[in-house]
């Protein structure tokens, strides 16, 4: 979860005013306006999808052509060769100042106005986007050098020349040591599976968090819930729906490298070996192993790694909840929270996505399609 403080928390949970503002820029250096003036949108925060973070949101125009907010930004300036807005939720305080928190730093990809009306949609991707499409121009034979390295490498050259030295999160990119990658390996063309890749050698994701540093993260399976999705008094719970969905549960995955003359493959397994659980592999639901290959596993601790964090992202629910709530904006993909489900039991989650809304009537979206946490109450 972004960092809030108690009282922040206490003001959702209550009758409360939200403040939202989003900034428009021009890549990092120059920042165009403070608050445009939102009429629908929110943000999407999804670990599961290429870019990982997204917007969507609907600005209006003024009589003279300019954008409603920043009456300076003439509709002619909006332009999808490198502006980026910088969303922003928050709550006002007591002594009338606001508590906001970032909801990240995207790049527009996408705007269109309506012929008969003010209304323009602006569409943006998370800065995973600009990995995605640097695709490398040569194969990039990345053999012997440290892995690491690569990896900062690899982000740095998919951004633009403007931005600068990138900002990342030195105690977790600490954390993955000095190891190599193997003799002869080559990355083709596609510069943001080569950063999976390689993340997923050291069992870590890599994503820039809400203010465009990257972070080097590893799940955990265990932490205690960030937030209480509950009804009744005080409750934040506007709506939760549960099913189950057999073809979204992996149950184990097996995570191998590449054999070489001299040694066999690399290889592990991760699995659910809880008796209590309704996907227990020994049990009546049987195994649904999915295979992950790798050139960089080259010894069984990696593939180890690889495999732990492979289930924990892709052993998706045995049940599915998706709810609606009274926002809270510092929930991130990855947070655990506590549900009260629809049957009237109490369950924890890790959350798949989250969906903030940039407008007053907005709810809360959460997706939790990952296995049930152990130690719910």
């Amino acid at each position: 979860m972004w960092p809030t403080d108690a009282l922040f928390g206490e003001l959702i949970r209550g009758p409360h005013e939200m403040t939202v503002r989003v900034e428009l820029w021009r890549g990092t250096q120059v920042k165009l306006s403070h608050n445009l003036e939102i009429s629908a949108g929110a943000v999407t925060l999804d670990r599961n999808t290429d870019v990982y973070s997204s917007a969507e949101l609907t600005v209006q125009l003024t009589e003279n052509g300019g954008l409603l907010g920043a009456n300076a930004i003439s509709i002619t300036d909006l332009n999808v060769y490198g502006l980026v807005i910088r969303p922003y939720r928050g709550v006002r305080l007591p002594d009338g100042s606001s508590s906001e928190v970032p909801l990240g730093h995207l790049l527009v990809e996408h705007f269109k106005r309506s012929a008969v009306s003010t209304a323009v949609t602006v569409k943006a991707g998370g800065y995973r986007s600009y990995l995605r499409d640097a695709k490398l121009r040569e194969p990039f034979a990345a053999g012997g050098l440290v892995a690491r390295n690569v990896l900062l490498t690899l982000i740095q050259g998919g951004l633009p020349a403007d931005f600068g030295a990138i900002a990342y999160d030195g105690a977790e990119w600490n954390a993955l040591g000095a190891a190599t990658l193997p003799e002869g390996t080559v990355f083709e063309s596609d510069r943001l599976a080569a950063v999976d890749e390689i993340a997923t050698s050291f069992g870590v994701e890599v994503f820039p968090d809400r203010e465009g540093v990257w972070r080097f993260r590893r799940l955990d399976e265990v932490a205690e819930p960030v937030w209480n999705v509950d009804t009744g008094p005080g409750g934040v719970q506007l709506e939760a729906q549960a099913g189950q969905d057999r073809s979204s549960v992996w149950n184990v995955v097996v995570a191998r490298g590449e054999a070489s003359e001299d040694s066999p493959a690399a290889q592990a397994v991760a699995e659910n070996t809880d008796p209590n659980s309704p996907t227990y592999v020994g049990g009546p639901f049987g195994e649904r192993v999915w295979v992950y290959t790798s050139g960089l596993l080259t010894d069984n601790a990696k593939a180890q790694a690889a495999a732990d964090l492979l289930l924990a992202r892709h052993s998706l629910a045995d049940t599915v909840v998706d709810c609606t709530a009274v926002p809270h904006p510092g929930l991130d993909p990855g947070d655990t929270i506590r549900v009260s489900m629809p049957d009237g039991t109490v369950r924890d989650f890790q959350l798949d996505a989250v969906t903030i809304p940039l407008t007053v009537d907005g709810t809360l979206g959460l997706a939790t399609r990952q296995r049930t946490q152990e130690g719910s109450a």
